[in-house]
């Protein structure tokens, strides 16, 4: 794991930078995404760092369309952006494959694609898709897809970064230097890598 690398450690040192001169909320250690009833729509937070654009839709209607503005996602040595892709599945187990990969096809077709991200606020995974009636939120944030990385697809993927998010918490609440954290989230990930646990 590289997570303790020098650029892992300069990103978690900018975090508690950020907290130290009251750049972070306090509970930033442990804080969901909210919007509404949260800081950024009661005026006491200036960034939204993962927002969709469902949120940024949300807290328009909050404190006022004109008073939201999208960005790039932030640029360090590159512009990185995290996004999670959706997809169809079909079950090994499933009795009915044929049925299934009809059903997929269709839901994956252009016309349902489409229509399908419209209507959830997602984009589609089919680069041939328009999706109709875009809003202009949404086509600010497709402006950030070039640059969104989907993670990692290793089977424990999730276990490591909620191990790695552990430390990371713990340097927040001051428990942990940045380089003890990460150093201690990259042993912990390593063995769990290895051991095939």
């Amino acid at each position: 794991m590289t997570v303790n690398s020098q650029e892992g450690i300069a990103s978690l040192q900018f975090l508690l930078d950020l907290k130290a001169v009251g750049g972070l909320p306090e509970n930033a250690a442990s804080k969901g995404n909210d919007i509404e009833g949260g800081p950024l729509a009661g005026g006491r937070t200036a960034m939204y760092h993962a927002a969709t654009a469902l949120n940024a839709d949300q807290l328009g209607a909050a404190i006022g369309a004109e008073n939201v503005g999208i960005g790039l996602p932030l640029e360090g040595a590159k512009r990185v952006a995290f996004g999670i892709p959706g997809g169809l599945v079909l079950a090994k187990h499933s009795e009915n494959k044929d049925a299934a990969r009809k059903l997929a096809a269709y839901i994956a077709s252009p016309e349902v694609a489409g229509s399908l991200a419209k209507e959830s606020g997602f984009f589609s995974a089919r680069t041939d898709v328009t999706i109709p009636g875009q809003s202009a939120t949404s086509k600010e944030f497709a402006k950030s897809l070039q640059y969104a990385f989907p993670g990692d697809t290793h089977p424990k993927a999730r276990q490591v970064m909620a191990m790695v998010a552990a430390h990371v918490q713990a340097a927040l609440i001051g428990k942990e230097d940045a380089k003890t954290a990460l150093d201690a989230a990259a042993k912990e990930g390593n063995d769990l890598l290895a051991s095939g646990g």
